[in-house]
């Protein structure tokens, strides 16, 4: 969930749940970014969270009022998102079964974890490094630690692990993707010069324009 307190009296003024019963160590605990969105009622503040499944989701900053979410389209564990509320539907298939192994994408590392996104106001767009990954998952009720879950990688991979990925956030559409091989290894860093600067776990680093992803 994302929870806002009133920093004055400390009451909470509103909460969004971003996933209902999430058992399967994807959760959504990273940073949230607040940026002001046009839209037809006028320019909207708008708080925005990409969570582990690779699902960014918005809501306005004021009253955590539902906008929309961005599915980069990695996870196979929700199966829809209703328009109205937000409110995510697991792939019944996918729910814990003791002893028996499941395909989920992603695995636990996330589509994306604690490298953080990049957001450049005059464009619109946010900047998110990615991870393309599954995992065998099974539920082992009894024990200390009763999820198991065996890094796999996607059923229809070609080698390519890393991606970086550009949403612009008022049109709610990808603008580019840049699939690499190593997963992403950094926070990504985007400049009011047209630049975007990131590392990955082949020990690169990267310069590359913000516009188009080319390095």
């Amino acid at each position: 969930s994302t929870v806002a307190l009133d920093p004055d009296t400390g009451k909470l003024v509103w909460h969004y749940q971003h996933q209902a019963r999430e058992v399967w160590d994807l959760d959504w605990a990273f940073e949230r970014t607040v940026v002001t969105l046009p839209t037809p009622r006028g320019p909207t503040r708008a708080l925005v969270t990409i969570g582990k499944l690779g699902i960014l989701d918005a809501v306005e900053a004021k009253t955590g009022r539902y906008l929309f979410s961005h599915d980069v389209g990695i996870q196979n564990l929700v199966k829809a998102i209703d328009p109205a509320t937000g409110h995510k539907t697991t792939d019944p298939a996918l729910e814990p079964e003791a002893g028996k192994p499941k395909l989920i994408c992603p695995f636990p590392g996330g589509v994306r974890s604690w490298p953080a996104t990049a957001y450049d106001p005059t464009t619109h767009t946010l900047f998110a490094p990615m991870t393309e990954s599954c995992m065998k998952f099974v539920w082992t009720p009894g024990e200390g630690w009763d999820i198991l879950y065996t890094l796999t990688p996607p059923p229809d991979g070609d080698g390519k692990f890393g991606r970086t990925e550009a949403i612009n956030l008022e049109t709610n559409q990808r603008v580019w993707q840049e699939r690499r091989r190593a997963p992403s290894a950094s926070a990504i860093l985007a400049t009011a010069g047209g630049l975007i600067f990131e590392g990955s776990r082949d020990r690169w680093f990267r310069a590359s324009a913000s516009a188009t992803g080319q390095v």
